[in-house]
C-alpha cells in the first residue's frame, strides 16, 4: 500500500496536539418529528451523517440558526421565523444539501388537530384528538356541537365525550391563540326518517331523509344493494335496482346502519317482450321483474289474456280473441306496470270505400288494429296514406295501380282485404291480330281480373276466360267485324289501339276482251281483272283461266306476280291484294274458225282468308269469231243483188253514191232476206253508181 507522507504526519501531529479529526460523509434525513410545527417549535431530525461541525439546517429555505447535531444520527432544531410549509434541508461542512421526503407544515400558534380515534362513535365513546397547541384549549365541538366534556391531556393530546344525539361531522378544537377543525368527520349511528315515494319500480329514484349519511359506505333494498348519491347529512337519492323485490330501505355508514325501513312497494316492470306483434292466439314472452307477487294477470289493450310460465322475471301470455293493437299491462300483487311500446295485433281489413278508381282517387280502408301500420298496396303497389284511428285509413290509389286485394302491415302482420280493388285495364297488345269468327284471340295487358266481357268492334266474343290479371282468351263471335277489341272489367273498359282484322275478303273477277267483233283468223285479246272489295288484304291470290278448244295463245302477261300457261289451264300468281286493290291478266290469242268461243276465269285467296261473295269468283265470256265481213254483188237489169255471209246477219248493209269523204253513208233497211247460207239485199233504187259496205252493228 502507498501513503501519501504530507498526510500522515498532518495525522500524527494532530494527534500529538490532542485535537480530534472528523472525516465528513454524505449526510441523509430519514424523518423528523413532529411533522408540523409553528416558530419555536422544537423539531427532531432522524438519519446520519449529522456529525458536529458547520452545520445548516433550512425550512423550506429558511435556516434555522439554532439547529445543532446531537449525535451522528440526530439533530434538534427549532422552527425558524418566516418559515413555511415545505422540505426540511440539511447541509454539512458546507456541502450540498440533502432534502426530506415529505414536507414540514408549518401551523399557526393556536391548537392543530391532526387525527382522532376512534372515528365513530355516540355519547359515551371517549375520543383521543391528537395535534399540537392544546395546552389552554377550551372549547371542543362535534359537528359544531360542544363535546359533553373533554380535558387536554398534553399538549398534544385531549380526551373529550361527544354531546348527546352527537351527529355526523368534523371535530373542532379552540384555544387562546386560534380554532382547528378536521378535516375527516367523526362519524354518528345513521338514521332514516322518512322516504318517498312509497313505491316504484327499476329505477325509480327514492328520496331518503334522516341523518348520519355522510360517509355512507352502502344502502340496500330488500337486501339487494342499490345505487346513491349522499346530497347531504340528511338526505340522499336511492335508485331501485334492477331485479329488486318489495322490501325495507338500510342504510350503512361507518358508525353502524340502520334498521329496515317499512316496505318499499316495488311495482312490477315491463323490460320488453318479443315478438313485437301477431296475430290473435299466438304466444308473446314477456320479460321485466316482479311478476310473481299475489295475483298476477296480463292483459293486451285492457284485454285479459291467459298466461303460462310465470317466474320473477317472465311470463308468456296467449294474444286474446278480442284484443287489439295497444300497451300490455301486468298487474299484481304490488301493482300495475305498461310496457312502454305497444303490442301490435295482426290488422284485419273489413270493407273499403270504393272498388275502383283511377290514380289519385281516395279510398277509405276500414277495420281493426290500424295502428302502426307502415305499408299499404293495392294489387301489390305501394300507396301513399294516413293512419284517422286504429280503424280507419286513407289511401290514394297510386300510379300503375294492379288489380288485386288491398293490403295493409305492421310489425304485427299483414291484412288482405277478401274482395279486389280494380285499376283501369289497359290493353297491351292481342294475338293474333286476324282471323276469322272461331278464332282464339289471346288479349296481353293489365287488370284484366274481374273482366265480364270481350268485344270486337261492339260485339261481344264468345268463350270469354280470364287467365290472370293480364291474360284473356277469346273466340271471335260470327258476325265481328273489323275494329278495336274492348275489355270490360269492374274497373273500366279498355279499348285496343290497334282494330282487329277480320279475315274477310271479296275477290271479284270480270273478263274484257278486244275488239268487240272477231273475224277468223284476226288476233283479239282479253284482260281478267281481279279485284278485292275487302275489308281484309287478300294475300297469296290466285286467278285460273280456260278456254275452249281452238284458239291459239299468243302472249300472256300479268300486272304483278308471275303466271303460268302450260299446261293448261293458264294460272296466275297475283300474290298480294290490299283492300281495293287490283290485278290483272292480259292474254293475246287466235282463232281460225268461226261461231262462239268461251273463256272462263276464276280467283282465290289464300286458305283462311274467307269470301264473303264466292258468287262474284269466277266469270266467263262468249266471243262470236265471225266470217271475213266480205260483200258479194251480182248485177241483172235494172236490178242489184249483194249478198254476205248469213252470221252476219247483224251487220248493217249501207249505200253511198261516192267514196269521198263528203259522201254520205245510208243504211237500207228494205230488200233484206235471209237464205239460211247467206244475207241477200235486192236493191232495184239504182239512180247511177252505188256503192255499199256492212257495218259492225
Amino acid at each position: 500500500m502507498n501513503f501519501d507522507r504530507s498526510t500522515s504526519l498532518v495525522f500524527v501531529a494532530a494527534c500529538l496536539l490532542g485535537t480530534p479529526l472528523f472525516v465528513h460523509g454524505q449526510p441523509s434525513i430519514s424523518s423528523f418529528t413532529p411533522l408540523y410545527g409553528a416558530p419555536g417549535d422544537l423539531v427532531r431530525i432522524y438519519g446520519s451523517g449529522f456529525s458536529p461541525g458547520a452545520l445548516a439546517v433550512r425550512f423550506n429555505g429558511v435556516l434555522d440558526p439554532t439547529a445543532q447535531a446531537t449525535a451522528q444520527n440526530q439533530i434538534q432544531a427549532l422552527v425558524p421565523n418566516g418559515a413555511t410549509t415545505g422540505p426540511i434541508s440539511v447541509s454539512v461542512g458546507g456541502g450540498s444539501s440533502v432534502y426530506s421526503l415529505v414536507d414540514f407544515i408549518i401551523i399557526g400558534a393556536g391548537p392543530y388537530v391532526v387525527s382522532f380515534s376512534p372515528t365513530f362513535g355516540s355519547a359515551s365513546t371517549e375520543v383521543a384528538i391528537s395535534g399540537a397547541h392544546f395546552t389552554g384549549a377550551h372549547t371542543v365541538l362535534f359537528d359544531g356541537v360542544a363535546a359533553t366534556s373533554f380535558y387536554v391531556e398534553t399538549d398534544g393530546s385531549i380526551r373529550a365525550f361527544p354531546p348527546a344525539n352527537v351527529t355526523t361531522g368534523p371535530i373542532t378544537v379552540s384555544g387562546p391563540k386560534g380554532t382547528s377543525t378536521t378535516t375527516n368527520l367523526f362519524h354518528a349511528n345513521p338514521a332514516i326518517t322518512s322516504f318517498s315515494p312509497p313505491s316504484g319500480r327499476t329505477g325509480t329514484n327514492i328520496l331518503v331523509r334522516g341523518k348520519n349519511f355522510l360517509g355512507t359506505t352502502a344502502v340496500t333494498l330488500s337486501g339487494m344493494n342499490a345505487a346513491f348519491q349522499v346530497r347531504s347529512n340528511t338526505g340522499m337519492i336511492v335508485t331501485v335496482p334492477e331485479g329488486a323485490t318489495t322490501g325495507g330501505i338500510r342504510v350503512f355508514a361507518p358508525a353502524g346502519s340502520t334498521p329496515p325501513t317499512p316496505n318499499f312497494t316495488v311495482l312490477p316492470t315491463i323490460y320488453g317482450f318479443d315478438p313485437p306483434g301477431g296475430p290473435r292466439g299466438s304466444s308473446v314472452v314477456i320479460t321485466g321483474a316482479n311478476f310473481n307477487v299475489g295475483t298476477t294477470t296480463v292483459r293486451f289493450n285492457g284485454v285479459t289474456a291467459s298466461k303460462s310460465g310465470l317466474t320473477f322475471n317472465q311470463v308468456t301470455a296467449v294474444v286474446p280473441g278480442a284484443a287489439t293493437t295497444g300497451f300490455i299491462t301486468i298487474q299484481t300483487g304490488d301493482g300495475t306496470s305498461g310496457s312502454s311500446s305497444m303490442y301490435y295485433v295482426t290488422p284485419e281489413i273489413t270493407s273499403f270505400s270504393r272498388s275502383n278508381g283511377a290514380p289519385g282517387t281516395w279510398v277509405t280502408i276500414n277495420g281493426l288494429n290500424f295502428t302502426g301500420v307502415t305499408n299499404v298496396t293495392f294489387g301489390g303497389v305501394p300507396a301513399d296514406f294516413t293512419i284517422t284511428n286504429n280503424t280507419t285509413i286513407g289511401a290514394t290509389v297510386p300510379v300503375g295501380v294492379v288489380t288485386g286485394p288491398i293490403s295493409v302491415s305492421h310489425i304485427g302482420g299483414t291484412a288482405t282485404s277478401s274482395s279486389m280493388f280494380y285499376g283501369n285495364p289497359v290493353i297491351a297488345q292481342f294475338l293474333p291480330m286476324h282471323g276469322l269468327p272461331g278464332t282464339n284471340v289471346t288479349v296481353i295487358g293489365t287488370n284484366f281480373l274481374g273482366a265480364t266481357a270481350v268485344r270486337f268492334n261492339g260485339l261481344n266474343g264468345n268463350s270469354l276466360s280470364v287467365a290472370n290479371n293480364g291474360r284473356i282468351t277469346i273466340s271471335v263471335p260470327e258476325g265481328a267485324q273489323a275494329g278495336p277489341i274492348s275489355v270490360v272489367t269492374p274497373g273500366g273498359t279498355a279499348v285496343s289501339v290497334e282494330p282487329f282484322i277480320l279475315d274477310y275478303v271479296d275477290l271479284s273477277v270480270r273478263i274484257q276482251s278486244s275488239p268487240p267483233y272477231v273475224f277468223t283468223g284476226s288476233n283479239f285479246s282479253y284482260s281478267i281483272v281481279v279485284s278485292n272489295s275487302g275489308p281484309a288484304n287478300a294475300p297469296d291470290v290466285v286467278v285460273t283461266n280456260r278456254f275452249l278448244a281452238g284458239i291459239e295463245l299468243l302472249s300472256a302477261q300479268v300486272s304483278q306476280g308471275s303466271i303460268q300457261t302450260e299446261p293448261p289451264p293458264i294460272v296466275g300468281q297475283l300474290g298480294y291484294l290490299a283492300a281495293g286493290g287490283s290485278a290483272s291478266i292480259d292474254l293475246g290469242v287466235i282463232y281460225r274458225g268461226t261461231g262462239s268461243v268461251v273463256t272462263v276465269a276464276g280467283a282465290y285467296a289464300a286458305q283462311g282468308y274467307l269470301d264473303q261473295v264466292p258468287a262474284n269468283n269466277s266469270a266467263s265470256l262468249t266471243n262470236t269469231v265471225y266470217p271475213p265481213a266480205v260483200l258479194s254483188i251480182a248485177r241483172e237489169t235494172n236490178i242489184i243483188e249483194v249478198s254476205w255471209p248469213s252470221m252476219l246477219s247483224n251487220f248493217i248493209i249501207q249505200s253511198s253514191s261516192g267514196l269521198s269523204p263528203t259522201n254520205v253513208w245510208g243504211n237500207i233497211v228494205k230488200g233484206r232476206t235471209n237464205t239460211g247460207t247467206a244475207n241477200v239485199l235486192v236493191d232495184t233504187n239504182l239512180g247511177g253508181t252505188k256503192f255499199y259496205r256492212l257495218r259492225s252493228p
